[in-house]
């Protein structure tokens, strides 16, 4: 049987390996991985997060690897349908809208943070989502305002909804609330 401490060598090696292959440090690699071990996810979860978050935190613009993390467990929580094996995913989609618009992945994801629960009791997905946001960033150079006018307007268009079917009114083709 083999003593536990070569298993955690073994593992460190092979971090120092990934963390050169992705252009990281093997600190934020480590730390990224056991962060997202610490929310309850897996073993290799955690390991392929801590990959997906540290690419992200170098292509997204993040200021930090756990400013990305962040933005990912926001996304991924935030929208139905999405779970950890989304993340290449999300920062690939939102990596690549940035690259075509005047926008950083992460103005993006911090517009998705801000808005991504409220929009998703509306029936709004993420494509649709970053879309709204990017629009909006674009041309305010503001994604957490547009995060927060875009989640504003969810709420009210739902809470419009429910004032309309009290008083008898329809509300075919509306968000659900």
């Amino acid at each position: 049987e083999a003593e536990p401490w070569l298993f955690a060598d073994v593992a460190q090696k092979q971090s120092g390996k990934t963390a050169t292959q992705i252009g990281s440090s093997v600190t934020d690699l480590i730390n990224t991985s056991v962060e997202y071990g610490r929310m309850g996810y897996s073993l290799a979860e955690s390991q392929q997060l801590g990959i997906t978050t540290t690419k992200f935190a170098n292509t997204g613009n993040f200021s930090s690897v756990s400013d990305a993390s962040d933005a990912l467990i926001s996304i991924i929580r935030g929208f139905d349908g999405l779970d950890v094996g989304d993340a290449d995913k999300v920062s690939d989609k939102l990596t690549a809208v940035a690259n075509a618009y005047a926008v950083t992945a992460s103005d993006i994801a911090e517009g998705l943070q801000k808005s991504a629960s409220a929009l998703n009791l509306s029936g709004v997905n993420v494509d649709q989502a970053t879309a709204m946001i990017t629009a909006i960033a674009e041309v305010t150079r503001d994604a957490g305002a547009a995060g927060n006018a875009i989640k504003t307007l969810s709420m009210r268009v739902r809470g419009a909804k429910t004032e309309l079917e009290d008083a008898g009114e329809s509300t075919d083709g509306m968000a659900e609330s």
